[in-house]
C-alpha cells in the first residue's frame, strides 16, 4: 500500500476516534463514520479496478499491434525472397554467363581477329511489376501502435528504402527495355543478337 494511503488512513481514523470521544455514540454517529470510510475505500477499490482493466486492454492492443506488425513483416520477406529465387537469381545466372562468353570472344578476338566469327547473345525483353508490398501499414504499426524505439524503427526505415530501392530498378529495366523496343543497330560488325518477346 502506497504511503500516501497509509498517512490517509491513520488520518481518517484519528478523526473517527475524535467523533467517537466526543460521546457522539450515537447510532447516526457511527453510521455516518462507517458510511463515509465504506464509501472512500469502494470508490478507491474501483479506481483501482478501472486502472487495472485499462492496462490490461492496453497490453491486449499491443500484443494484437505486434502480431500484425510480424505478420506484415513476414509477407513483405516472403514477396521479395520470391522475387529473388523467381526472377532474379535466373536472369543474374543468364547474365553472369553472358558475361563469361563475352569475355572470352574479346580473347579470341584479340588472338585471331578473322575467325571468331560474330558473337551471338540474347537480350530477355521481358518486363517485370514492382510487386505490391504493404510498407505503410508496417510503418504506421510501428511508429502510431507501439511503443518501440530504436532499432525496430531504423529497421522499418531501412526495408523501406530498400523497396524503393527494388522498385526503383524493376520501373529502370522497364524503361531500359522500352528504349531498346525499337530497332536495335548494332555498331560493332562481328556482333549478332537474338531478342526475347
Amino acid at each position: 500500500m502506497p504511503n500516501w494511503l497509509i498517512h490517509l488512513l491513520n488520518d481518517f481514523a484519528c478523526w473517527a476516534q475524535t467523533v467517537l470521544q466526543a460521546e457522539l455514540t450515537s447510532t447516526f454517529a457511527v453510521a455516518t463514520v462507517s458510511a463515509l470510510a465504506g464509501a472512500w475505500l469502494g470508490a478507491y477499490a474501483a479506481q483501482r479496478i478501472a486502472e487495472n482493466s485499462k492496462i490490461k486492454d492496453d497490453l491486449i492492443l499491443e500484443i494484437r499491434s505486434t502480431n500484425a506488425g510480424i505478420a506484415i513483416a513476414f509477407d513483405i520477406f516472403q514477396t521479395n525472397v520470391t522475387l529473388k529465387d523467381q526472377l532474379f537469381l535466373a536472369l543474374k545466372n543468364e547474365f553472369d554467363t553472358g558475361k563469361e562468353r563475352h569475355e572470352e570472344f574479346l580473347r579470341k578476338l584479340q588472338i585471331d581477329p578473322q575467325g571468331t566469327g560474330a558473337f551471338e547473345f540474347v537480350m530477355d525483353f521481358q518486363e517485370f511489376s514492382p510487386a505490391y508490398v504493404p510498407i505503410e501499414k508496417l510503418q504506421e504499426i510501428l511508429f502510431e501502435k507501439l511503443s518501440v524505439v530504436g532499432k525496430p524503427l531504423s529497421l522499418a526505415s531501412v526495408l523501406m528504402k530498400s523497396n524503393f530501392s527494388l522498385t526503383a530498378n524493376i520501373e529502370g529495366r522497364n524503361q531500359l527495355i522500352n528504349a531498346y523496343s525499337v530497332p536495335i543497330r548494332l555498331t560493332q560488325t562481328p556482333t549478332s543478337c537474338r531478342v526475347l518477346p
